[in-house]
């Protein structure tokens, strides 16, 4: 599964897509949940763990954002908090192909995400 390896906060490094909005509550603890729209799918932010996850309507996770203190790693490359430019060359170098945008850029073949803004990579996010 494409970015499984999150460290950071006790407990990040079990994060993954499918998991129970259950079995992740327990994992991280207290979240802030919000709607995205009025009709949108719960999203739980897990402050202190830098996560937030969406949920299908049947409580499975579909959708990851990692901000900081979450230290994702991607083919053993530590994505957040690096320059965009670092990033892309070091997964480059592990055989990844980066395509940049505006605003970041993606990872073709693995649907992860990379925000940022302003060069430094602010955000990473994956999943349906």
């Amino acid at each position: 599964m494409p970015c499984r390896d999150v460290t950071g906060p006790e407990g990040t490094a079990d994060v993954r897509l499918g998991m129970g909005i259950d079995e992740l509550r327990a994992l991280l603890g207290p979240a802030d949940t919000f709607h995205r729209t009025p009709s949108a799918p719960p999203t739980d932010f897990f402050v202190d763990a830098g996560v937030m996850a969406t949920y299908e309507p049947g409580g499975a996770v579909t959708f990851l954002e990692l901000v900081e203190p979450a230290a994702p790693l991607l083919a053993g490359v530590a994505l957040l908090g690096r320059s965009l430019d670092g990033v892309a060359v070091d997964l480059a170098a592990a055989g990844l192909d980066v395509v940049r945008h505006a605003d970041g850029a993606t990872v073709r073949g693995w649907g992860i995400g990379l925000y940022a803004p302003v060069e430094l990579v602010e955000g990473v996010s994956f999943g349906a």
